[in-house]
């Protein structure tokens, strides 16, 4: 029998346990903790400039989660929509829950009237990652430059 498409809906302070398995599974951000995501996570949905989603399985099961900030720009025509977090579970991959989290972030996008979405994917990473949002249909942009400005807060 084949499995149903994830469920996408809003993330909710019930899911932090989840989300935080998410985040800790990744290896790469030891300090996150239920705490510390249930403060990110009301600091989210305290206002309609960001929205986080979280992908079920079939049993309501959360296997991965994604975050998008709605940024308004006076040079462009409308906003642009920044995914800053999409993670799945190393054990879901590959069975859409990431698909399904981008175009329902595409679908809100649209909505909200957005011009374009954009996201960074570290180019240390391993190429497939990069190939992953190529074979969906985003474009890499050779001609910007990535900076940040460390505030020694980490």
């Amino acid at each position: 029998m084949r499995e149903q498409p994830p469920n996408i809906r809003t993330a909710t302070q019930e899911d932090v346990p989840a989300i935080a398995a998410i985040v800790l599974e990744l290896g790469w951000f030891s300090s996150v903790n239920e705490p510390h995501i249930r403060r990110q996570l009301d600091m989210c949905n305290a206002d309609k400039s960001h929205t986080l989603l979280v992908a079920e399985n079939n049993h309501g099961k959360v296997c991965g989660y994604i975050a998008v900030h709605w940024l308004p720009y006076l040079i462009l025509p409308g906003s642009e929509g920044f995914v800053s977090e999409m993670f799945v579970l190393k054990n879901e991959r590959q069975r859409g829950y990431g698909r399904a989290l981008i175009e329902a972030v595409k679908e809100l996008a649209t909505e909200k009237g957005c011009v374009r979405l954009a996201l960074l994917n570290s180019r240390n990473r391993p190429s497939y990652e990069r190939e992953y949002y190529r074979r969906l249909g985003w474009t890499e942009r050779p001609e910007m430059a990535d900076f940040v400005y460390p505030l020694g807060i980490e």
